[in-house]
């Protein structure tokens, strides 16, 4: 077993980032310590602005993103709307 070739690498890479965006204190409560323990890198974020320009960030491709869709923005600072992040 050698050391897997860069496609490999990358594929395994993709999903071991995991963002919440604007997280429910249910998901603070218990899913952030399930994810945890599962050896993934845990991310809770409470700025959307911030978060779209490190997302756009090479190393971040292939992140998951959960946004807690109860939290109220102005139309013109969601993300999707205009093809963001």
């Amino acid at each position: 077993m050698g050391v897997p070739a860069m496609a490999d690498q990358e594929h395994v890479s993709i999903g071991r980032k995991v963002v919440f965006l604007y997280p429910h204190s249910v998901v603070c409560a218990d899913l952030v310590q399930a994810v945890a323990e599962q050896q993934y890198e845990l991310y809770l974020v409470r700025d959307h602005v911030r978060l779209k320009a490190v997302l756009a960030q090479p190393e971040w491709r292939g992140a998951l993103l959960f946004v807690n869709i109860d939290e109220a923005l102005r139309p013109e600072e969601r993300l999707l709307e205009r093809g963001g992040a």
